[in-house]
């Protein structure tokens, strides 16, 4: 506006000492003025608008053509306000009208035909507003009611930790512990077949700084602490050397570790230490907790799902079993009885096919869960075979079975033997560890193997004292490679 100013007074006293009149310099000088204007700002303004269209293209995924016609037909009444001044440009004085004229007519059809569409976009969008309109606010009472409500809610599994562990939930680098809890949930559903509930994880301030605890259904089943900024050292039983560190155990296997300090990790490790950092402990711990905990986290809707999943597969042994045979709640016994005892669910084609062949004939869910575990031998050996495919077995002497199956009956089913003294049995159990502590002792995991009418009595007995080991009958390990014999349970007294 000041250059504008200053051209036309200027031009003014200019024409006024050339000899002409102040009407004639002011009539000849303001058309010069407005024209080096329009020269001036008509290129500035193609800039600036091409300045703004290229910004806004670079957010947008559509191409150049597209996006300068969406935001020049975009707003009708924009577009109607630009063809006025058009026309009213074209009828100034000196103007040339025609292609003002034809600017202004291209904008108005261009208004015409986008208005019907702004206005059928406009209808459309208040029909969405009031058909999703939110229901009337609720007074305080249904408020208050909802909130009661959400507290009837129980997660299904929780880990509540202490506010020094807040920075291990969620690490940039991917080891979190919700990373490390995304691979154990794809590892169960893996090995185990069991999808795992989402983990809840909340802070506690009433837990100590570095604690935690694992809770399933609400209940506490573990607890643990931890040192964020240090690093665990487990003595397996081979370490040699002392380490400079708190003394602890280790909240998953129970075994002498301490805390050390980031820099003794390379010492630990020449030492023969096992070295893990708190989030792996914090893991381990909840996976050998979830592993453990497995048959309390199995729900009736897990089964459906697991059932529906197999049926993609095997939909005609479904339909034979479920539910003119048996119904979800007697497949949801039998599975958690397998998990229980540490069966992987996961080939439920077979496990159903097994029940659909038997149930007719027995609805006793330990029955058909022995029936199954039999049937799933291979998988069975598997599990506890070495790299050569041996089953290193752990055997009961014949007058030990024999007294054990007439306690159980010839058929194997409790209440029609004769009853053994609990002194007995806990002498059974004691030989049993011990022998098995040094069948181990090699360096080789052994399982207990057993006639198969008296597996069921012996694993309820073994399961009290010894959780971790295996129970097998010879009916189970028959598709194994080979069964060597470790050691032989022996007593002096069977009587």
């Amino acid at each position: 506006l000041i250059i504008t100013a200053l051209n036309l007074i200027g031009g003014i006293v200019v024409g006024m000492v050339a000899g002409m009149s102040v009407g004639e310099a002011g009539e000849h000088f303001s058309k010069l003025t407005i024209g080096d204007g329009l020269v001036s700002q008509i290129p500035a303004l193609f800039i600036s608008t091409a300045a703004g269209v290229l910004v806004t293209k670079n957010a947008s995924n559509s191409s150049l053509g597209q996006s300068l016609m969406g935001q020049v037909g975009g707003r009708p009444r924009a577009t109607l306000i630009a063809a006025g001044m058009m026309f009213v440009i074209g009828l100034l004085p000196g103007m040339p009208p025609l292609p003002f004229f034809v600017l202004a007519t291209m904008l108005l059809i261009l208004w015409r035909s986008t208005r019907g569409i702004d206005a059928a976009e406009a209808a459309e969008a208040e029909s969405r507003l009031l058909a999703a309109a939110p229901a009337p606010e609720p007074d305080a009472r249904t408020a208050e009611e909802a909130q009661v409500e959400q507290l009837l809610n129980v997660d299904r599994v929780a880990l509540e930790i202490g506010y020094r562990l807040i920075p291990l939930v969620q690490d940039p680098n991917g080891s979190g512990i919700l990373d490390h809890i995304a691979q154990l949930r794809r590892r169960f559903a893996s090995n185990e077949g069991v999808v795992l509930p989402p983990v809840r994880i909340r802070d506690n301030i009433r837990l100590a700084p570095g604690g935690y605890r694992i809770l399933i259904g609400g209940q506490e089943v573990a607890r643990g602490e931890l040192e964020p900024g240090s690093c665990l050292a487990m003595d397996s039983g081979s370490a040699s050397g002392e380490l400079r560190g708190r003394a602890t155990v280790d909240p998953a296997f129970g075994l002498p570790a301490r805390w050390i300090s980031e820099g003794l990790r390379d010492e630990a490790e020449l030492l023969g230490y096992t070295v893990v950092d708190p989030t792996s402990v914090l893991v381990t711990h909840l996976s050998e907790t979830l592993r453990s905990a497995l048959p309390e986290v199995l729900s009736r809707d897990d089964v459906k799902e697991l059932v529906d999943n197999a049926k993609k597969t095997a939909p005609a042994v479904v339909a034979e079993l479920i539910p003119d045979k048996m119904s979800l709640g007697e497949v949801h016994v039998v599975l958690r009885n397998l998990l229980r005892e540490g069966v992987p669910v996961r080939n439920m084609a077979t496990i159903l096919e097994v029940l659909a062949d038997h149930a007719p004939r027995t609805k006793d869910p330990e029955t058909l869960t022995e029936l199954t575990r039999q049937r799933m031998g291979r998988a069975l050996c598997e599990l506890y075979a070495d790299k050569e495919g041996t089953v290193h077995a752990v055997t009961l002497d014949p007058d030990i079975e024999g007294k054990l199956a007439a306690a159980v009956g010839l058929g194997g089913q409790d209440g029609d033997g004769r009853a053994v003294s609990p002194a007995w049995l806990q002498g059974l159990m004691e030989r049993i560890g011990a022998t098995l502590g040094q069948a181990t002792g090699s360096g080789k995991d052994c399982v207990l193997l057993v006639r198969s009418n008296v597996r069921r009595f012996v694993n309820e007995l073994v399961r009290a004292s010894l959780p971790k080991v295996a129970v097998l009958s010879y009916n189970e390990v028959i598709p194994a490679r080979s069964v060597q014999t470790a050691a032989v349970v022996r007593m002096e007294e069977s009587r």
